[in-house]
């Protein structure tokens, strides 16, 4: 594991939230160690393993009492881990997959470079094709997804299909650098002197024309103007 999904994501909001701080100073730290232990075995730890490993621990009593530690069929299961490994495997399994396609296509115009000809007569070689635009897209919304937790707004762990599909349409129509633009914009409204109090999700923020659409947190919006012009305001969406 630490060298295919070397890491796992950690939210300090939603641990202080949890029920794990509820428990000692020791219990917290069994948890961790046993989080480490799990992905590096890639989610996969018989509940004899985790015995032997951290044996004479009675947190871990108190971790499967709690269920942060879960057991099914013998078998220890840590819900937010496996959900992330399940998400950064297939993510790593397309950018394979790509990568692969990319690999063959470069084979093949290596072995079919110079002139081809018909009849006899020399004929331009046709030019490679465009890169796979699915591609190109599915790592552009993950791009806007990762680049928007990282402004701590509202920290989203997943995407499903519909969420996929409302940032796909917005980058379409704005483009991925405005898109990034305007989270910063917004992101400095609500963090800023002057700021605005309501704090959408990142599909509300893409997809409701209404108003939060990213052109009106662009420099030249309407919201941001707004922002600019009236200090010490706070505007609080309807």
């Amino acid at each position: 594991m630490s060298k295919k999904l070397p890491w796992f994501k950690f939210w300090p909001n939603e641990w202080n939230a949890g029920d794990i701080t509820l428990e000692d100073y020791e219990a917290q730290g069994v948890f961790i160690s046993v989080c480490a232990y799990y992905w590096e075995r890639d989610c996969e730890l018989q509940l004899q393993h985790l015995k032997k490993r951290f044996r004479n621990h009675s947190s871990l009593d108190t971790l499967m009492g709690i269920g942060v530690l879960k057991i099914e069929n013998d078998k220890v299961k840590i819900e937010f881990l496996d959900e992330q490994f399940e998400e950064l495997s297939k993510r790593k399994k397309k950018l394979s997959e790509a990568g692969k396609k990319g690999n063959e296509q470069r084979w093949n115009n290596k072995k079919n470079k110079g002139v081809l000809r018909s009849h006899g007569h020399p004929i331009a070689k046709p030019s490679p094709p465009n890169r796979n635009k699915e591609e190109d897209k599915e790592k552009d919304i993950y791009s806007v997804f990762d680049y928007w937790n990282s402004k701590r707004i509202i920290v989203h762990q997943n995407l499903n299909s519909e969420q996929k599909e409302k940032i796909g349409k917005s980058l379409g129509k704005y483009g991925i650098a405005k898109i990034k633009k305007a989270i910063d914009k917004y992101s400095e409204c609500l963090t800023g002197d002057y700021f605005f109090s309501y704090k959408w999700s990142l599909w509300d923020f893409v997809a409701r024309e209404s108003y939060s659409n990213p052109s009106k947190f662009l420099p030249e919006g309407e919201h941001f103007e707004n922002f600019k012009s009236v200090p010490k305001k706070v505007f609080v969406a309807s």
